[in-house]
């Protein structure tokens, strides 16, 4: 998950794993340390825990390149 918070004692951006709180808030785990009481509405999730690859799509440039450098099979 990535929180960006905005406002309040927790100003600054954190990347980490997250644990869900009985309170509804979020407790994120990042290398730092644990940051406690996260709001929802600064997070963001990133990759879900599913078994699934997610990705990022390509700009066209990264695209065009990555076809060049491994062609399909026609």
């Amino acid at each position: 998950m990535k929180a960006e918070v905005t406002q309040g004692r927790k100003i600054g951006s954190y990347l980490g794993r997250v644990a869900i709180r009985a309170s509804g808030s979020f407790n994120l785990q990042t290398a730092q340390g644990v940051i406690q009481g996260m709001g929802y509405r600064y997070c963001k999730v990133i990759q879900r825990a599913d078994g699934y690859g997610y990705s990022q799509p390509l700009n066209p440039k990264e695209a065009e390149l990555r076809s060049a450098r491994y062609p399909s099979p026609a």
